[in-house]
């Protein structure tokens, strides 16, 4: 179909809040991703499973076609981590950013990295494992890069159990999270071994299908791979702390260790979702509290990440953000910044920054991260600052003054905060734990963008950084006012295939199955 169609089949599915999942063949064949819609048919041989996992990297966050992560991602994780909000008045403005539960939308949420990447999985162990085994390592680490970010959204999923029943148990959080660290140290192990006997010819039958910026280099893949056990680590940190230390010492000590100058992006296939959805179709903007740390540590991410607003004249050529959970039915944010993306961009799943981040937070903890806290924290952001290009590294570190500026809603005046912090840039040695914690987060924060998913899970882990609560709380109760959304609710994805799992994953969740429920590794 052409770009025009599939524009407005995006409109009616969201818009309406339709519980239906438009098919992808409509728009763009299947074969055209290298995406095989019936898993039965893999043949052996690794080109065909090179072809399976091209399409399982590119569903982690899926961007083909654009609509498809508006609602995986972007209208929900995006916006709850305070990177994005919508000025588009979807479901008459009551909907999942305004804590008011989709169930059509949070469907795609829970079906994308089952269709696309676990089940696909299944069929490429099956052909890889015994005669690939790179291969099935790398399938391995892309497995657990898409089902981490759906646990985390979720809270227990079926994952140990895949492919034994068609209505698998759900298994704990804890559980799901022991799996991904063993999976992870098989993956590496496997790499490991295959990249100390030099095996350039396996590297060159895979890197034609890898589309990320690793080019089939299997030491990125187990720097990856370490960095991402790494981040999973921290995520339990306050949940087992002995667990997260050893993770975390594990994957730092190996010996080709973790990310430290290419990220790890992935071409979409199609077009960037932000570069669509917010320079095009304008339904999503930058966020007031993105706005309010940029411009009030005078960054000069700023420019790199959002384009200046238009209108209303009192605003024209400012970075410009608004609020979540506000009125924006009848109301005119469309002038307000949008996001400075291109539709060639890669999708980036994993920073450099980011792994100098979680060191600089295991050493404020006491861990053996090679290093001190304050020299990664610094670290983390000069390599946010490389990776747009940026110089001023040094006076921006050197800050000790600017603090998150205040919100001034340039159309309804209601909407108007306070500063959300008192947090600086410079590290300071004399500060407690928690302060510099808020440093290190907030900073992380800043540099993750524009992964909400990465964000929001730290932002429940954590509490920081410190951002606006939402104005308007449709949740019915289930996310008490002026608190933040915790989870989705299981969508009836689940729930109509697998009532009898779903009733069983609710005991593990320790909760009612609500958005205000906290998952397991969310102490706060």
């Amino acid at each position: 179909m052409e770009a025009y169609t599939k524009i407005n089949l995006k409109k009616i599915a969201v818009v309406l809040g339709l519980s239906v999942i438009i098919p992808i063949s409509s728009c763009k064949k299947l074969d055209d991703q290298l995406i095989n819609s019936d898993t039965k048919k893999l043949e052996p041989g690794p080109y065909v499973a090179g072809s399976y996992l091209t399409g399982m990297m590119q569903s982690i966050l899926k961007s083909n076609p654009e609509w498809w992560a508006q609602l995986q991602q972007n209208l929900n994780a995006d916006v709850y981590s305070g990177y994005m909000a919508t000025c588009t008045a979807f479901n008459g403005g009551v909907n999942n950013t305004t804590y008011f539960m989709m169930d059509g939308w949070n469907g795609f949420v829970a079906s994308t990295p089952y269709d696309y990447v676990l089940n696909p999985w299944l069929d490429v162990r099956k052909e890889t494992i015994d005669t690939e085994k790179e291969l099935y390592a790398i399938s391995l680490i892309i497995k657990v890069s898409a089902a981490h970010r759906l646990t985390d959204v979720f809270g227990p999923i079926p994952y140990t159990q895949l492919g034994t029943s068609t209505t698998p148990s759900f298994d704990s959080q804890e559980t799901v999270y022991n799996a991904f660290f063993s999976e992870l140290k098989t993956a590496v192990d496997i790499l490991t071994d295959a990249e100390d006997k030099d095996a350039k010819i396996d590297q060159l039958k895979f890197a034609p299908y890898d589309v990320s910026t690793f080019g089939g280099d299997f030491k990125l893949w187990v720097q990856y791979a370490n960095t991402l056990r790494l981040r999973l680590a921290m995520r339990v940190s306050k949940v087992n702390a002995g667990l997260a230390q050893t993770q975390a010492v594990a994957a730092v000590g190996h010996k080709y260790g973790v990310l430290e100058s290419t990220p790890f992006a992935v071409a979409t296939g199609g077009s960037h979702y932000l570069a669509t959805i917010s320079n095009i179709w304008k339904d999503i903007l930058l966020n007031a509290d993105m706005e309010c740390y940029l411009n009030g540590f005078k960054d000069p991410r700023a420019a790199k990440y959002a384009r200046i607003s238009t209108a209303p004249a009192s605003i024209a050529g400012s970075i410009k953000g608004i609020r979540n959970g506000i009125i924006v039915l009848n109301k005119d944010y469309k002038g307000h910044s949008t996001l400075n993306f291109n539709s060639t961009d890669k999708i980036t799943l994993m920073t450099t920054s980011e792994s100098y981040f979680l060191r600089a937070e295991g050493a404020l903890y006491g861990w053996d991260m090679k290093g001190t806290a304050q020299n990664f924290y610094e670290q983390g952001v000069s390599k946010s600052f490389d990776q747009y290009g940026l110089g001023g590294v040094s006076a921006y570190l050197a800050d000790a003054n600017s603090k998150p500026a205040a919100y001034v809603d340039a159309v309804d005046s209601q909407n108007d905060l306070p500063s959300p912090s008192d947090v600086t840039v410079q590290w300071d040695e004399s500060l407690n734990q928690d302060k510099k914690l808020e440093k290190i987060i907030t900073q992380k924060w800043i540099a993750l963008f524009p992964d909400g998913q990465e964000a929001w899970s730290e932002l429940r882990r954590t509490t920081y950084p410190k951002i606006f609560p939402n104005k308007i709380n449709d949740s019915q109760g289930q996310v008490p006012n002026g608190k933040f959304i915790r989870r989705l609710p299981y969508p009836s994805y689940f729930t109509t295939s697998n009532p009898k799992g779903v009733a069983e994953a609710v005991t593990k969740l320790g909760g009612p199955d609500q958005a205000g429920t906290p998952l397991w590794w969310d102490k706060n």
